[in-house]
């Protein structure tokens, strides 16, 4: 369960982000695109650099003197990781600001929501290709979903054609799209907010070349704009992305998606109060659409997963009433081995896909979950790079899982093959980092308390 204070963190970043839109309608004609660009990040930049100066005090200096950690510290990235941060500063930043900025000179801002809502396709499409995962019929199905609902969205207003400046959204659409798979392997490293510090700050320099192409525009710009650019630094982009890693780290994945479909009917009400927008029909038609094609892709594979486990629950619940059946198949034992500095919830998630898998493949009851992690730092943790001839890396780990004898080869190899796709899919971790030990025993082997051997 998670608390409401939780909760309401997460709903706050969704009404922040929505109102991101409206504001930009306020601050871009007057700042200019690149200028409102330029200055948003920048601030966004320096208030996360302070609340990263600020932890790293608490850090070193608390009020007894003590050393203590904070969850809003931001580490200098490695030098290697700085091609990779840059390419996430440029799509994920500075172009979708750019394009963004420009598209909201004229097109209304619910609209702007509705189209860069469908960035996730993007990103699927980008994973597929480049990281190996799977194309479910989920998310193709989804996908041809969201996109006709995007296509209705941009002609909406100019019959069957589509115009410069929804063309320009979906340009941003795209790059949106393209950023998520990019902080994929930094997210194995980094936390959410780090990686968001580092995308302010690389994109703020980006811009700043371009400067003095809308500095006429800064100097120009009257009150309300500065104001609706200091929101948008200060609230949407810099608070969003701390209320937003605050949030997802104690969100069900099911939960913190679902918020994200929020966005694009909030900010088109805020834009109606905010600036008196009206959204015609087949714009409000083409957003259900867009959500429900996006919903489709994130959460369809998810939905089929759930009926496999209460298939399996099933399964479990009629074994447990027939002792001679369930003993020869219940309790695993995970133990899993990971290179310490990762991110908070790194091991959590390897876990929980350790466990799912276990459920799907090989039956295991959904409440039968027991599992060691343990982070290893530098010479704790020993794996050949080599070894069969498998180019494994620094971030490889080890899981091993004791359970029952009785699972065939065919079961084994399902197993292995859910559990190196899963940690693939969710924390971008390679397959050849993957290293998994099953370990037989049997019935007589368990004591699951007082003294007593349950299954012998």
């Amino acid at each position: 369960m998670y608390t409401s204070k939780v909760l309401l963190a997460g709903l706050a970043v969704i009404v922040l982000w929505a109102s991101a839109f409206p504001a930009i309608r306020i601050a871009a004609p007057a700042l200019g695109v690149g200028g409102l660009s330029i200055v948003r990040l920048g601030i966004a930049a320096i208030a996360l650099l302070a609340l990263a100066g600020g932890a790293a005090w608490l850090n070193r200096m608390g009020a007894t003197g003590e050393r203590r950690a904070s969850p809003w510290t931001v580490r200098i990235p490695h030098r290697r990781d700085l091609p990779l941060i840059a390419a996430c500063g440029f799509f994920g930043m500075a172009a979708y600001q750019v394009l963004l900025n420009w598209g909201e000179l004229y097109v209304p801002a619910g609209t702007a929501s509705i189209i860069v809502a469908a960035a996730p396709l993007v990103s699927v499409a980008i994973a597929a290709v480049t990281l190996g995962e799977r194309l479910t019929l989920a998310k193709i199905g989804g996908s041809a979903i969201a996109l006709a609902g995007v296509v209705v969205v941009c002609v909406a207003r100019s019959g069957f054609t589509f115009s410069a400046a929804t063309l320009i959204l979906v340009a941003a659409m795209v790059v949106q799209g393209i950023y998520h798979p990019l902080t994929k392997p930094l997210l194995k490293r980094y936390s959410g907010l780090e990686v968001a510090t580092y995308g302010m700050v690389s994109g703020s320099i980006m811009m700043l070349p371009f400067l003095p192409l809308d500095l006429p525009h800064l100097m120009t710009a009257d009150a309300a704009a500065w104001w609706a650019v200091l929101y948008l630094g200060l609230f949407p982009s810099a608070l969003g992305f701390v209320l937003w890693g605050y949030a997802v780290a104690r969100l069900p994945v099911a939960a913190s998606t679902a918020l994200l479909y929020l966005v694009p009917p909030v900010a088109v009400l805020i834009a109606f109060v905010w600036l008196g927008e009206v959204p015609v029909f087949a714009e409000v038609l083409g957003g259900v659409v867009v959500i429900a094609g996006v919903a489709a892709v994130s959460l369809g594979d998810r939905i089929l997963t759930t009926r496999s486990r209460r298939r399996a629950h099933a399964t479990a619940s009629s074994k447990q009433r027939h002792p001679s059946r369930s003993k020869e198949t219940v309790m695993p034992l995970v133990r899993i081995d990971l290179p310490a500095g990762k991110s908070p919830d790194y091991g959590t998630t390897i876990g929980d896909v350790v466990y799912d898998a276990l459920v799907e493949t090989l039956s295991v009851p959904v409440d039968d979950r027991f599992q060691v992690i343990t982070e290893h730092h530098g010479p704790g943790l020993v794996v050949d790079p080599t070894y069969l001839g498998i180019a494994r890396t620094a971030d490889a780990v080890i899981i091993q899982v004791t359970l029952n004898e009785g699972r065939t080869s065919m079961l084994k190899q399902a197993f292995y093959k859910a559990v190196a796709d899963g940690l693939h899919l969710r924390v971008g971790l390679d397959r050849a980092d993957v290293f998994i030990n099953l370990v037989e025993v049997k019935k007589e082997n368990w004591s699951f308390g007082n003294g007593e051997a349950q299954y012998a």
